[in-house]
């Protein structure tokens, strides 16, 4: 008695099935996979937020977005990261750092260990939606690879950018941050939250209130000059003068040429972005998160970044 079997049609048409579930199977699963990183960034961004409300606690006052320099005979080196390290569980990471050392010379800063805490991977400032982090892989000049990035950055608001090519967004636009970039030690000069530089700012300085203000968003450092430095280096910062996922990322199929959509000039790569679709991840003052569509009205959006605009906000 012969064993029955497949023959050749039945067997190619059972792979042609099992290859079209497959095919259907396999979206969905990279969208599960995509909505699981997404939870696991906008919870990094909460407990930023927590972070920056402890150290306001215990300080009255904000971190700077770049301590530069000397007030008091105190050196006040590190940014905003640095300086929230103990209240994201880093303590040890903040104990090793040299606060007496020059700015840029932070990175030659060792920890007891003999490790360069520059090179050190910080899981809560890192989304899991970049496939380039922790690395920085834009090499070169005073950046090196193995320098660890961070995907969320200070919001300088809707602050001047007057460097570099005229890409249409100079900022500015409610004549509260005219320092370029927010390079300011002075508060009047700064529209946003955090100045890149040294002006710190106290929860009576957000005057359109804490829940209408943007604090951070997501970044993706690779793609722009202004954030490539890591968490630990500084003068990291982001605005929402450039539009949110304006396109700078070298590996974007399809990114427009010009020198508007290269990640070295500010006025298109000093913005939000993210590799989520349609948007970014925002922090507010009050330490909410939330998600801001790309498509936002560009008005909207400089109201949301601005701490004291004084105008409402409106739906969005």
């Amino acid at each position: 008695m012969k064993r029955a079997g497949f023959t050749l049609i039945e067997l190619l048409v059972v792979i042609a099935i099992i290859a079209v579930l497959i095919s259907l199977l396999l979206p969905a699963v990279q969208q599960a996979r995509e909505a699981a990183r997404r939870t696991q960034c906008k919870n990094n961004l909460k407990q930023i937020g927590l972070a920056l409300h402890n150290y306001h606690d215990t300080h009255n006052i904000f971190p700077a977005g770049h301590f530069i320099g000397v007030t008091g005979g105190a050196p006040r080196n590190g940014t905003v990261f640095v300086h929230i390290l103990p209240y994201v569980d880093q303590a040890p990471l903040y104990s090793c750092y040299d606060f007496r050392i020059p700015v840029l010379a932070e990175e030659l800063s060792l920890c007891s260990d003999g490790t360069n805490p520059i090179a050190k991977v910080i899981p809560v400032y890192n989304c899991p939606s970049d496939h380039d982090q922790p690395w920085n892989t834009w090499a070169g000049g005073i950046f090196s690879d193995d320098w660890t990035i961070q995907n969320y950055a200070p919001s300088a608001g809707a602050q001047a950018i007057t460097s570099g090519t005229d890409c249409g967004f100079p900022g500015n636009v409610f004549g509260t941050g005219s320092a370029n970039v927010g390079m300011s030690c002075q508060g009047s000069q700064v529209s946003g939250f955090f100045a890149r530089t040294c002006w710190s700012s106290r929860i009576r300085d957000i005057r359109d209130g804490m829940s209408n203000t943007i604090a951070m968003g997501e970044t993706l450092p690779n793609c722009s000059s202004g954030q490539v430095g890591g968490w630990l280096w500084g003068a990291t910062y982001a605005t929402t003068t450039v539009p949110i996922n304006w396109r700078t990322c070298v590996d974007d199929i399809g990114r427009p040429s010009g020198a508007c959509y290269q990640r070295d000039t500010p006025q298109a790569s000093e913005g939000f972005k993210s590799n989520h679709e349609g948007g970014v991840d925002i922090l507010r003052g009050d330490g909410s998160v939330h998600f801001l569509s790309e498509n936002i009205d560009y008005m909207t959006y400089q109201r949301l970044g601005d701490r004291r605009d004084g105008q409402p906000i409106g739906e969005y």
